[in-house]
């Protein structure tokens, strides 16, 4: 102790302020750096949970987006799968109004042509009987007449050439011989 006397320390003195810088570190360590570690403590901790909530977060919006991106690739292939069907059905319409079409052309086609055999049995019945009147006005004629041979021919001939004529005019009419 003389040894601290003579350095001008009291050892008193010495001994109340390591008593009172024990006592003051025991009282900033119970009241100061205690809550302050608590709060750095709890500061991390919510720092980690934000953290983990981001990542989280960041998670479910790649889930999210990938989801949209998947329910967008459904979107397209089932717009794909409904336009081609509505063309499917388009082709098929077309198919049965072609078919309707040409089964109403061939119908019409029949019937004209039915008329015009109709017509044409018309005219040969209508020649056949005027060639009749003719053959037998020629035939009164010639038993009138008397005609001889080379006079029948050409009364004959005549009555030919009419017939053609008849005939002539018929399909010049567009009615077919």
């Amino acid at each position: 102790m003389e040894a601290l006397n003579k350095l001008g320390i009291n050892p008193w003195l010495l001994g109340a302020q390591i008593i009172n810088f024990l006592i003051l570190l025991w009282i900033l360590n119970r009241f100061l750096y205690k809550p302050i570690l608590k709060l750095f403590r709890d500061r991390s901790s919510k720092i980690e949970e934000g953290i983990k909530t981001a990542e989280t977060l960041k998670k479910q919006a790649a889930e999210a987006e990938e989801k949209h991106r998947q329910l967008i690739e459904e979107a397209k292939k089932e717009a794909h799968r409904i336009i081609e069907q509505a063309t499917k059905l388009g082709d098929e319409e077309k198919k049965k109004i072609i078919a309707l079409a040409n089964e109403e052309a061939r119908k019409i086609v029949e019937k004209t042509m039915q008329e015009i055999t109709a017509e044409k049995q018309n005219i040969m019945n209508e020649i056949k009987k005027e060639v009749g009147e003719m053959v037998v006005a020629l035939s009164a004629e010639l038993i009138k007449k008397k005609l001889d041979e080379k006079s029948q021919r050409e009364l004959i001939g005549e009555a030919i050439k009419e017939v053609e004529k008849e005939l002539e005019k018929a399909s010049a009419r567009g009615y077919p011989a």
